[in-house]
This record gives C-alpha cells, sequence and structure tokens, in this order.
C-alpha cells in the first residue's frame, strides 16, 4: 500500500515485501519518528542539572565516566522512567506504521497485536474475539507498567 500510493511502484521491493527483511524499515521508521521527542525531553532534564554539582566532582578528580554514572544518571533516571513508560505504551499501540508499510504484501506475518485486533474487528468481523483481544493487551501493558513502577524503586532517584 505504502509503495502504490505514495511511491508509485506497482510492485513493492525485495526487502519491503519480504517479511524477514521488513522489520529493518519499520525498526528505521520508528526511531526516526521517537528520537527526536526523547531527545528534547533528555535535554531538557539535562539542563535541570546544576553545574556546580559537575564542578565539585571535577575538583574531586572524577572522571566523565563517574560524573556520569555518579551525577547525570541518577538525577535523569525520573525522565529515563518515563521515556520507557512511554515508549513501552508505544510500542504495544503500533498500528499504523505495520499497517501502511505491509499491507497487502506476504509481509503480513509481521504483524503486531493492534493490527490483530483491527483485522478480526474489521475484516473477519469478530467484533467480540477483538475486543478480547484488546483487553487482554490492556492487561499486558498495566502488568508490564506495575512492575516497572515496582522496579523504579531501585534505580529511579527522586
Amino acid at each position: 500500500m505504502f509503495c502504490q500510493h505514495v511511491l508509485q511502484m506497482e510492485t513493492p521491493p525485495a526487502w519491503f515485501a519480504d517479511s524477514s527483511l521488513n522489520k529493518i524499515p519499520i525498526i528505521i521508521f520508528l526511531i526516526w519518528t521517537a528520537i527526536g521527542y526523547e531527545l528534547v525531553i533528555y535535554m531538557a532534564a539535562m539542563q535541570n542539572i546544576s553545574p556546580s554539582l559537575y564542578e565539585a566532582a571535577e575538583i574531586d578528580g572524577a572522571s566523565g565516566f563517574v560524573k556520569f554514572t555518579r551525577i547525570t544518571f541518577p538525577l535523569i533516571s525520573p525522565t529515563t522512567f518515563y521515556l520507557v513508560i512511554v515508549r513501552l505504551i508505544a510500542t504495544f499501540k503500533l498500528f499504523t506504521a505495520v499497517n501502511i508499510m505491509t499491507f497487502g504484501t506476504p509481509a503480513r506475518a509481521n504483524t503486531t497485536i493492534v493490527t490483530r485486533v483491527y483485522e478480526e474487528a474489521f475484516n473477519n468481523y469478530k467484533f467480540g474475539y477483538a475486543s478480547a483481544e484488546a483487553w487482554v493487551l490492556v492487561a499486558i501493558i498495566l502488568i508490564i507498567t506495575l512492575i516497572n513502577f515496582w522496579g523504579q524503586k531501585k534505580w529511579v532517584h527522586y
């Protein structure tokens, strides 16, 4: 669908139609669309770190690695935790990129839970089954998020 409508190609390239190679452009697309937001958030978090902390560490003779592990990472750990949760939820609700890039190709093997819910509901007209799949997805996201909240007590410093 992407190749036919956007790129005006009759048949997609081999790497686009092959289910084993089709993951690469999807991953590149997702990294490209997410990295800007995450970098802006990290830059804002790093600008909130007081320069006096780095100056004190430099006076104490700390190396760059020690400054990162003892000052930077602990102070941006709440931001890292936030971005992990946001990216996790975004990964589980991934639909658009997979649907656009693999629709109508043999690469439909690269499907996600959300595309499966969509296909069950609107292609197979099994709305109850699709609703059950969606609730399973909600439960999975909730469990993983709760595990992250439990684990954040060990590595997130407020």
